[in-house]
């Protein structure tokens, strides 16, 4: 079908589960929804669509899924509840909308793209099979609620991030340890609030970061916090972190 004389993909069938499903090329956009509550197992993605809009493959069966290089955003919701083990973010993406990959429960690796600078808000948000992250260094954003609820995280690497935002980490009961590294100037409120079990905090900055409200609450009351020893008493004496003093 044409929308504004564009070829578009505007819905696809929710009956028979579909092995795979290759976008024609005649295709130039795919519409809002068009594959939300399908049985299609696998969709390979031409370089000429430029963007997946609001749940696109949302609460659909879709196990694998192929971006090429020329995809550019990927909306809100766009793959959310679906049944993704593996997404690899082509390089040529610039832009996540919120929630684009949030409740995938199966969800185990992610591979960002180099063009992007932030995650936004609540992204992965209970992909409760994801145990490891890795952040390239070109992100320096990480958004509210972005990891909310992966309580399988057992490694993260924060790359050269310069905020993380609110809730972040938050009811992450799996994470022992985190580093936060000198590039972090920023920490939310809340954002590793009910992490358990989380025991060690390596924090690299030589200047104290904001750190908002409760940004520790239910962790582990015998964490350490670790600081450069040439900080230590700046962490001390800092409005932000003198309440941690003690660890």
């Amino acid at each position: 079908q044409e929308v504004n004389d564009i070829p578009t993909l505007c819905s696809f069938a929710t009956g028979a589960e579909i092995e795979s499903y290759v976008i024609s090329k005649d295709v130039k956009q795919i519409a809002n929804y068009a594959f939300s509550g399908s049985n299609v197992n696998t969709v390979n993605i031409h370089e000429d669509i430029e963007f997946i809009p609001v749940g696109a493959f949302s609460a659909s069966k879709i196990k694998n899924v192929v971006l090429n290089d020329g995809l550019k955003q990927i909306g809100m919701h766009a793959f959310s509840s679906t049944m993704l083990k593996e997404i690899n973010i082509p390089n040529s993406a610039k832009q996540l909308y919120d929630y684009c990959f949030a409740d995938n429960y199966y969800l185990e690796s992610i591979r960002f793209g180099n063009e992007l600078i932030e995650i936004p808000t609540g992204a992965f948000r209970n992909c409760i099979s994801l145990e490891t992250i890795e952040i390239p260094n070109n992100i320096k954003i990480i958004n509210n609620g972005a990891f909310e609820g992966c309580n399988k995280l057992v490694s993260i690497e924060l790359g050269q991030v310069i905020r993380i935002e609110d809730y972040t980490f938050c009811n992450n009961e799996n994470l022992i340890n985190i580093e936060i590294p000198k590039t972090v100037g920023y920490i939310g409120a809340y954002t590793f609030a009910s992490c358990y079990n989380l025991k060690e905090i390596y924090c690299k900055s030589t200047i104290p970061p904001y750190l908002g409200n409760n940004a520790f609450e239910n962790v582990e009351k015998n964490i350490t916090i670790y600081v450069p020893n040439e900080s230590l008493e700046l962490y001390k004496n800092n409005s932000y972190w003198k309440a941690y003093s003690s660890h």
